[in-house]
């Protein structure tokens, strides 16, 4: 597997420490480049993720409170200084055939961040398969 490296990490970082609260979030933690840099600056980081794997990649740090969450669902008890969105797909995503993000290894086409069993999410190939033209071009045209 091949760790994610994430793009502009020292400008992203730079930005987030201007803030005088620091108390933090990064709310697509993934394997936690970002935290990483932020974490020694930081009295608290709020940390999350869809993806189920993550929490077993979270350090024992009493400075980390995480919680398994997409990120336009996770909630703050207090106030922060910032926060951080990797908005990406993480490279190992790519090389993992099974998660469905590949294009270049056979595999059926999944490209859900929760593959859980207990996800109600719909996969990419359901969409294909099921969906008509129109609501098709609707996406394309107005989520992606």
């Amino acid at each position: 597997m091949s760790l994610h490296i994430p793009v502009l990490s020292a400008q992203v970082t730079a930005h987030l420490l201007r803030s005088p609260i620091p108390i933090f979030a990064d709310v697509t933690f993934g394997h936690g480049m970002h935290s990483k840099l932020i974490l020694p600056h930081a009295q608290k980081l709020y940390a999350s993720d869809t993806d189920p794997r993550v929490s077993t990649r979270i350090p024992q740090n009493p400075k980390i409170h995480y919680q398994h969450a997409r990120f336009s669902a996770v909630k703050f008890p207090e106030k922060i200084g910032g926060a951080i969105m990797d908005l990406g797909i993480a490279s190992d995503m790519v090389d993992e055939a099974g998660r469905g993000f590949s294009y270049n290894k056979d595999a059926e086409l999944d490209m859900r961040f929760d593959d859980s069993k207990e996800s109600k999410q719909i996969t990419a190939k359901e969409i294909c398969n099921t969906w008509t033209e129109d609501q098709l071009t609707y996406i394309i045209h107005h989520v992606s």
